[in-house]
């Protein structure tokens, strides 16, 4: 919405893929969920009171809560939400990367425990002899 740059830290509890949108995707995005444009906009407004960024702000023209209330009643269906190809196409990529991000993860599980199998291997020879042994027989 400011069209500024920030770094962000995040701890993540499990596995999860973090994606970087530029300023026009965001906008689209944010598009469809115009009470929560106001929102963050109030949320702008609130955190810098810096006059320097205002202007970015406010130059685009956001919707208003009675905007909203409007649209809403009317029924003409450009309400939130109504764009429905675009969120399954939305929901069909997320699950996409989600069973990538899986198999991605066991992927890197095996490759662990086969690193370590090889480290060990290289260590001691007698204890591989003993394995291909196990696995022929």
């Amino acid at each position: 919405m400011m069209d500024c740059r920030r770094p962000a830290s995040v701890r993540a509890r499990s596995f999860c893929v973090l994606g970087v949108f530029d300023h026009a995707h965001f906008s689209s995005i944010l598009s469809w969920f115009k009470d929560d444009r106001v929102k963050l906009e109030a949320i702008i407004m609130n955190k810098y009171e810096n006059d320097i960024y205002r202007p970015q702000v406010i130059r685009k023209p956001s919707v208003t809560a009675n905007t909203l209330s409007r649209m809403g009643s009317t029924g003409d269906g450009s309400g939130i939400g109504t764009n429905k190809v675009a969120l399954r196409m939305l929901y069909e990529a997320m699950s996409c990367m989600h069973d990538v991000s899986g198999r991605v993860t066991k992927l890197e599980a095996s490759m662990a425990k086969l690193t370590e199998a090889m480290v060990v291997l290289r260590q001691r020879p007698a204890i591989a002899r003993t394995l291909v042994i196990l696995a022929l027989s």
